[in-house]
This record gives C-alpha cells, structure tokens and sequence, in this order.
C-alpha cells in the first residue's frame, strides 16, 4: 500500500464532488486574514499523520522548542523566532503554513525544497484554486486530498471552521 493511500486511509478522506445547490457560509474575515498566524492542525489529523510518519524529522511551524508543549512528533523544530523559511528543511516535514497572505511564500519554500529531492512536505492547506500559489506550487507538484466537510484549528481565540483545507 503506498504511503499516499495509507494517508487516505487513516484520514477517511478522498475525492469528493459537492451537490448542485448546497448552500456554502460566506466568509469575508477568516479565510483572508493575516494578522494571526497560529492556527494549529487539529490533533485527530495529527494522531492519524503519526500512524503512517512515526515522527516527522522537522516542524518548521511548531508553536515551542520544547516537545512536551507540542502535538506533532518531530526530531528538529522551528519557531517563529528561528525564520524557518529561510533554513535548509530536511527529510520528512509537517508544514502547517501560514493561513494568511504569505501562504505562497511557504508553499514555494515547501516546493523547491522538495524538488531538491531531499525533503518530502506534507500539510494542510486551504484549497485556493483560483490563486497564483496554489497552480505555481501545487496542482502540478503535489498529491492533494480534501478533507470531507471542514477542519477545526484551534490555537486562537476560537477555532476556525470556515476555511475549507485539503491535505498536500
């Protein structure tokens, strides 16, 4: 079984078509803010990600330095203060990038690291398909899975549930 299909396995996710006329929330603040970027996976989606990566050799979005505050398994972590996107990524990664303007700037950092060969990304993002980022950095490069209905991130003042996400 290849890693992609155990990762679509412990997620229950996959293809999903939407019914003609379901009605969708509108959302005007959230999905395009930028003025907090912490959001935090949820820790179902996390759990699920270690029973196929064990632990992840970097976090490069980690809220601590200090494992026993942290959700995601990682060998190496980097903070806001440590300027992630400038550092060399290795190995396997968990990025939880940033959700608001400077989500291509992690993207395109996720991108050609991977192409590198030596780093392999993976992480949730929000399933922009009419934005620059989203066709430079991931329909031709990633395998993407949406997640049926939408996430919970917690890490703010309350948890954001109007920004839809899929997994690349």
């Amino acid at each position: 079984m290849s890693v992609i299909d155990r990762i679509l396995s412990v997620l229950g996710a996959g293809p999903r078509l939407e019914p003609i006329g379901q009605e969708q929330s509108f959302c005007s603040t959230v999905s395009t803010s930028s003025v907090f970027h912490g959001w935090e996976t949820p820790l179902w989606g996390i759990e699920r990600l270690h029973s196929v990566f064990k632990r992840f050799d970097l976090d490069p979005g980690s809220p601590s330095k200090d494992r026993r505050r942290c959700r995601l398994r990682a060998r190496v972590r980097f903070t806001i203060d440590d300027e992630a996107l400038l550092l060399p990524w290795l190995g396997n990664v968990f990025v939880n990038p940033l959700y608001g303007r400077d989500l291509g700037v992690c993207t395109t950092k996720a991108r050609s690291d991977s192409e590198s060969g030596t780093v392999e990304s993976i992480g949730p993002v929000p399933p922009r398909t009419d934005t620059n980022w989203w066709h430079r950095n991931i329909i031709l490069f990633a395998t993407v899975l949406f997640f049926k209905g939408r996430l919970r991130f917690g890490g703010g003042k309350q948890s954001v549930t109007l920004i839809p996400s899929a997994l690349a």
